[in-house]
């Protein structure tokens, strides 16, 4: 049940992407068709499935985990670390992308659902990440 939580966790926080139709191109025409992703595979489908279900079934659950994976801003800083050498203290600055959603947002009520929604798996397999994901 851990790992299957941890691997739910990870397609969280990466299924806006996995989802959008417009990573995989229009199928190399001139169509105008959208196609599915090659990450939109049977686990992510089922997964997707799932958070409507929790949506449905525990609406608080779904409210904190929606705003924590879904809706959440990405915001480019500045980290200023200071590190210890043997010539003295470097202070170094990196830029980073934080995650940055709304503070009511609780950590207990997103662990809650996620473990919810690993609970209530329905595949036969377990949740599976994407090779896209993998080799990237």
């Amino acid at each position: 049940m851990q790992k299957r939580l941890e691997i739910i966790l990870l397609l969280l926080d990466r299924l806006i992407e996995l989802i959008d139709p417009s990573r995989a191109g229009n199928g190399g025409g001139d169509t105008g068709l959208r196609l599915m992703p090659p990450t939109y595979t049977p686990t992510v489908k089922h997964l997707e499935h799932l958070c409507q279900r929790l949506k449905r079934e525990e609406p608080v659950l779904y409210k904190h985990v929606r705003y924590r994976f879904f809706e959440r801003k990405q915001v480019l800083r500045e980290r200023t670390f200071h590190r210890k050498t043997e010539r003295g203290v470097i202070i170094e600055t990196h830029r980073v992308v934080e995650d940055v959603y709304p503070d009511w947002v609780q950590a207990e009520l997103v662990e809650r659902g996620a473990f919810w929604l690993a609970q209530h798996w329905g595949l036969e397999t377990e949740p599976m990440i994407p090779q896209e994901l993998l080799t990237a």
